[in-house]
């Protein structure tokens, strides 16, 4: 007898193999595990991600009391609406906020907890900074903004001077090891958008005027820095803001 394969049967395919999850790690160093299941592995990557925030917000958050015995505050948060590894680190005096915001990277993480673990002389010496331009007349303003990197030791803080006319934007460099102010830079927009600008010049009579074309709106800077190669009193720092803050009004500049 001779058999006939039916046409109609198909022989049942056999299964997949069965995936072994593989350990990855991401650019922002993020150990998780891929399935091969997107909806499971993008489900765990975030939850992954959030275990994470939560210990290093926790590890920020436990250096409050350091921070309180030199009459400051800390608080590390997520910000409401941020992207999943967004961080938002307020430190808090009686006068003025100072704010740091990063996208932590969880490879350098730890590293970035012992920095601010290591900030309060530098932040001792800019409140000092900052409660001798008040006690003088000179009035700042927010935002007062923590640079600091994960990567590198640079600290810097950036706030901004007000006069009646002007913002100063101030941004002070700090020696990291001997925990002085390193470098104060200063700069304001004197004037914006317009063909023509009239200045005087100090310590004579004379005027300056610049003209451009009608068609063409203008900007007219001021900057200047000061590097300070040891630890500057609190003279120097403060006769530098005010000397730069007097030539604003002696160049009395109109458009």
């Amino acid at each position: 007898m001779t058999y006939t394969p039916n046409s109609e049967y198909q022989p049942p395919m056999p299964e997949p193999p069965m995936l072994q999850p593989q350990m990855v790690v991401t650019p922002w160093g993020l150990p998780f595990y891929v399935s091969g299941n997107e909806t499971h592995d993008r489900k765990m990557y975030f939850e992954q991600i959030r275990r994470e925030m939560h210990k290093y917000i926790t590890k920020f958050n436990e250096l409050y009391h350091q921070y309180q015995k030199a009459g400051f505050t800390i608080e590390a948060v997520q910000p409401n609406g941020a992207l999943e590894r967004d961080i938002k680190i307020t430190i808090g005096t009686d006068i003025y906020e100072l704010w740091y915001e990063t996208r932590l990277d969880f490879s350098t993480a730890n590293r970035l907890v012992d920095k601010f673990e290591q900030l309060v002389p530098i932040l001792s010496k800019f409140d000092k900074f900052i409660t001798t331009l008040m006690d003088n007349g000179i009035k700042t303003d927010f935002p007062y903004k923590l640079r600091l990197s994960q990567y590198d030791t640079q600290v810097s803080i950036d706030f901004v001077i007000l006069t009646e006319d002007h913002k100063i934007e101030v941004k002070v460099d700090f020696n990291n090891e001997s925990v002085f102010i390193k470098k104060i830079t200063l700069h304001t927009n004197l004037a914006s958008h317009t063909w023509r600008h009239r200045l005087n010049v100090p310590n004579t009579t004379s005027r300056l005027t610049f003209y451009g074309h009608r068609d063409i709106r203008n900007d007219l800077y001021m900057d200047d820095e000061r590097l300070f190669k040891d630890e500057a009193s609190d003279t120097q720092t403060l006769e530098f803001v005010r000397q730069f803050l007097n030539t604003i009004e002696t160049l009395n500049v109109q458009r």
